[in-house]
C-alpha cells in the first residue's frame, strides 16, 4: 500500500508539473549529486542508448534531496553520498577517502578554534566532519556556509578556513591543498557512495539501463574522473 501511495504521490506531481509520462513516450528519471554533473554527458549517451525508445530525464540535487526523491518515488535511479542506513539496499555502493583542503598560505592561529567552511544543514562529507572534531574534542567555529560547492571553494581560496572534502575532489581544486593532518585537525573516515532504485522499479525491464548508469558513474568515480 505504501509503495502505491508513493506512485500515486509521484504521478499527481507529474501532472501538476507538466513533465509526467506522455502516452507515447517513457521517461527514466535518474538523479545525480550535483557535485558529479560533470558525469552527465557519460549518464546521458550510455543510459539514453540503453533507455531508447524511453527519454532519459537527469535531475541534479543535493544527496539528501536525491535520497528523498527516490524514497518518495519520484526519481527511478540516483547517484547520491550517505551513511549505512541512508544507503540502505543500494544496488551498488563504494567509499571514498575524505581529506581537508585549505589556501595554499593558509594557517591557524594556535589555539583558536578551527575556522570551518561548511553547507548550511550539513551535506554527508560535513557531517563526517563535525563529528571527527566533536569525537576528538577540538573547538571549531563555523566561519563560512553555502550550499554550492563554488561558493565554498572560493571562501577557502580566500583563506577563510578549512572544508573537508573527498580525496578525488580535492585533487582538481588547485590551487587548494589538501591538510595532512599532523595532530592539528582530526583524520576523516571514508564517506559512501550509492546507487539506489526506486522501491517499485520493474529492475528486470530496466536491467540495461541500471547496468549502464552503474558502468558509467563506479568507472568515472573509482578512477577519480569528477
Amino acid at each position: 500500500m505504501l509503495r502505491q501511495a508513493r506512485r500515486i504521490l509521484s504521478i499527481n506531481d507529474q501532472i501538476v508539473s507538466g513533465v509526467g509520462l506522455g502516452p507515447d513516450a517513457e521517461t527514466v528519471r535518474i538523479g545525480i549529486a550535483t557535485l558529479y554533473a560533470g558525469n552527465l554527458a557519460g549518464i546521458l549517451r550510455e543510459c539514453g542508448r540503453a533507455a531508447h525508445p524511453a527519454r532519459v530525464q537527469v535531475r541534479c540535487d543535493h544527496s539528501s534531496g536525491l535520497l528523498r526523491g527516490i524514497r518518495a518515488g519520484l526519481l527511478d535511479l540516483v547517484l547520491a553520498r550517505g551513511n549505512e542506513e541512508e544507503l540502505k539496499g543500494a544496488l551498488a555502493q563504494w567509499p571514498e577517502p575524505v581529506v581537508w583542503v585549505r589556501a595554499p598560505d593558509f594557517s591557524m592561529d594556535p589555539g583558536a578554534p578551527v575556522p570551518l567552511v561548511t553547507s548550511p544543514n550539513l551535506l554527508p562529507v560535513d557531517r563526517i566532519a563535525v563529528a571527527a572534531l566533536e569525537a576528538a574534542k577540538i573547538r571549531y567555529e563555523v566561519v563560512f556556509t553555502a550550499f554550492d560547492t563554488m561558493a565554498r571553494r572560493a571562501a577557502v581560496a580566500a583563506g577563510l578556513g578549512y572544508c573537508p572534502t573527498t580525496r578525488p575532489t580535492a585533487s582538481a581544486m588547485a590551487p587548494l591543498v589538501i591538510e595532512e593532518t599532523a595532530g592539528v585537525l582530526p583524520e576523516l573516515p571514508n564517506v559512501m557512495n550509492g546507487i539506489l532504485a526506486r522501491d517499485d522499479l520493474d529492475a528486470k525491464a530496466l536491467a540495461p539501463v541500471i547496468a549502464a548508469f552503474e558502468a558509467v558513474v563506479t568507472g568515472e568515480l573509482r578512477d577519480g574522473r569528477h
